[in-house]
């Protein structure tokens, strides 16, 4: 018995052994599939389809198997299956970021391990130029800097600054803090054609939203103006003669608020059409307009403190010249909002959205205006912004004197900034503190100083975050500044 018993526990144990290697085996084998699909995509990277040009399934996903060959003995002892899920947004397939889950079979063991693969993207960057700029010394800013151009660095950075240009990063910080050791010259240039968002398929899928047809106004997420023009022949006196002139009526603009109210699954928007927005003429900033939308005459915001630093809102748009067109909600499978014309924005989000403007139609490029306090609801990367604009994003003449944003803003072919508003009621404001992206085409700035170097218009002091929360996981559809991958979650399915 006692033979039988110590035999009995010896194959037990044999058994168990043998299944360990197995199982060892099989994680090895899941590994190395992973880790090919790693390099394969980092070559081939928009290729999900692998080496054996399957079909996507109905899920979206592509599935192919192939024999596993052991590297030493050449022999097959096994088979792996990939499945590859690229993200989808509105039928358009985001490139930022791949799930791949590798599962090996072999020797009755199985294996599956889930890899998440994700390119660098805006949201990896506190600020993104293609032209010259300037960091005045009030400046704090934590997160990767870059320009394609010169910078001129005088604020604190915690992080890389960085310039594509020989000697192109250089500055007097007056801050002791600033790490000037994290100035780079020379680095690669981003290709701002590739930062830049496709309007129009973007805006084919607001036309399209969850199915509808294209043109169906009341189901779409596509916001056109109701502004009407025609042409006629007016005179422009005898230095001009008679000239062609065009009159306008109906909306022109939108007012976009964010909407939270309690749906953290699906974004949710307020939309206002605008008319007859007033412009404002500057003469110390050449040729050039601005349309706002800003408080009644009766409420004054011209006073500030300067030690308090609180984000305030300001009371919108609501003085008789906006036509409330309802609340609209974006399902998260594409939370997408398309506006042709300026849009501005404010509010609350509480999930991820996209908010792009641009009329396609026209030479003349959209602007967003961002005239009041942007937020999240909450600031654990479940929620995020992208703003898209085809010209300018600018922060207009009556803000909060201590305003804050949130989101990726993208002024594809314009500016990010505010413009001088000297000797203006509204010109000083106090504090701005931004957390998330900045992507300029154009140098901009949210400060303006005297040729002495004394703060005459814009923001005082100035704060600038990255939004690490997002950098993993941006809003749908931000675009990618790399074409390689880097895997950034693993996960072990197995019990």
């Amino acid at each position: 018995m006692l033979l039988v018993a110590l035999v009995s526990t010896v194959v037990t144990e044999e058994k168990s052994l043998r299944a360990t290697v197995d199982r060892s085996t099989a994680l090895q084998m899941a590994e190395s599939g992973l880790e090919y699909m790693r390099w394969y995509l980092a070559h081939n990277p928009q290729d999900y389809n692998g080496w054996q040009n399957v079909s996507k399934d109905g899920d979206g996903k592509y599935v192919f198997t192939e024999d596993y060959v052991d590297p030493i003995t050449a022999e097959v002892t096994g088979e792996l299956e990939y499945v590859v899920t690229p993200e989808e947004f509105c039928g358009l397939t985001s490139s930022a970021s791949v799930l791949v889950t590798a599962t090996s079979f072999a020797d009755g063991q199985s294996y599956a391990i889930e890899q998440v693969h994700a390119k660098d993207t805006a949201a990896n960057y506190a600020y993104i130029y293609n032209d010259d700029v300037a960091a005045g010394s009030d400046r704090l800013i934590r997160g990767r800097y870059h320009s394609n151009s010169e910078v001129e660095m005088n604020g604190k950075n915690d992080s890389v600054v960085s310039s594509s240009q020989t000697d192109g990063v250089y500055g007097n910080p007056v801050n002791p803090l600033a790490r000037t050791d994290l100035w780079q010259d020379e680095v690669g240039t981003i290709d701002f054609n590739a930062l830049s968002l496709d309007l129009s398929a973007v805006r084919d899928a607001a036309d399209t939203y969850n199915g509808s047809p294209a043109g169906d106004d009341l189901n779409d997420r596509l916001f056109e103006t109701s502004q009407s023009c025609y042409n006629y022949s007016c005179w422009g006196g005898w230095w001009y003669g008679w000239q062609t002139c065009q009159s306008c009526s109906g909306g022109e603009a939108f007012e976009v608020e964010l909407v939270s109210d309690g749906d953290t699954d699906n974004a949710s928007i307020k939309v206002w059409e605008l008319s007859d927005l007033t412009e404002i003429s500057r003469s110390n900033v050449s040729n050039e307009n601005e349309k706002y939308c800003g408080p009644g005459s009766s409420v004054d915001f011209s006073d500030y403190d300067d030690s308090d630093h609180v984000i305030e809102n300001i009371p919108t748009c609501d003085d008789g010249r906006s036509s409330y067109l309802g609340e609209f909600a974006l399902d998260n499978s594409c939370p997408v909002a398309f506006f042709d014309g300026d849009v501005f924005l404010h509010g609350t989000a509480d999930s991820k959205l996209l908010i792009a403007s641009g009329d396609l139609d026209s030479v003349e490029d959209t602007n967003v205006y961002l005239f009041n306090t942007i937020n999240y609801a909450s600031t654990d990367g479940s929620d995020g912004l992208t703003v898209v604009s085809e010209g300018d994003i600018k922060i207009p003449y009556s803000v909060p004197d201590d305003m804050g944003v949130r989101g990726i803003f993208i002024a594809q072919s314009g500016r990010y900034g505010r413009d001088n508003y000297t000797g203006s009621r509204f010109g000083a404001r106090d504090f701005l503190q931004t957390v998330g992206t900045i992507v300029s085409n154009e140098g901009g700035g949210t400060q303006w100083v005297s040729s002495g170097g004394s703060f005459v218009s814009g923001f005082r002091d100035r704060e600038n975050y990255y939004d690490r929360s997002l950098a993993r996981r941006p809003p749908p559809l931000t675009p990618t500044v790399t074409e390689n991958y880097s895997y950034v979650e693993w996960r072990d399915e197995q019990n």
